[in-house]
């Protein structure tokens, strides 16, 4: 797909895939969004989509909820992990599960008191991200923040 294909089209606020419409505003190949869009008449992933930074925490989020519930068939974990080449469970490189630990204690802890930042404090010791990094990345190092941010989530009753 390049840039100039048209991917589905948008009509009064809802997408859709070239099958289910063929009028609207064109959705090119690339265009960011903020939250996965669907199709709104048959339901499926508009294929060639980019997330966003929003969009990218949101999938994340979305991950960490689907892990901690148990809903390991939930398109955060299957369709959305493939289409945006996020993993979606952990894989075993300790330079990527540091750095992926890490993230998940920064945004995740329960404040100083928590275990959380116990854990981060622990980490810290191994890893320091640089001044441009801002979350764990792609790859390994997701796919390690993902299961830490479910763990640390656990431990603090379930909730995010």
């Amino acid at each position: 797909m390049n840039a100039a294909d048209v991917i589905g089209y948008a009509r009064d606020g809802a997408h859709f895939c070239t099958d289910c419409a063929s009028d609207g505003a064109p959705l090119f190949c690339g265009f960011e969004v903020d939250a996965p869009a669907h199709c709104d008449a048959c339901g499926t992933l508009i294929e060639g989509q980019e997330l966003t930074d929003d969009g990218r925490e949101y999938v994340t989020r979305e991950q960490v909820r689907a892990l901690l519930q148990g809903r390991e068939d939930a398109p955060a974990l299957t369709i959305w992990a493939d289409a945006f080449d996020l993993p979606a469970f952990p894989y075993s490189y300790s330079e990527d599960r540091i750095r992926g630990h890490y993230w998940a204690a920064s945004h995740w802890h329960g404040g100083q008191a928590s275990r959380g930042y116990r854990h981060l404090c622990k980490v810290s010791r191994r890893y320091t991200p640089g001044r441009m990094e801002r979350d764990a990345g792609n790859g390994n190092a997701h796919a390690y923040y993902i299961h830490a941010a479910a763990m640390i989530a656990r431990a603090q009753g379930g909730t995010l």
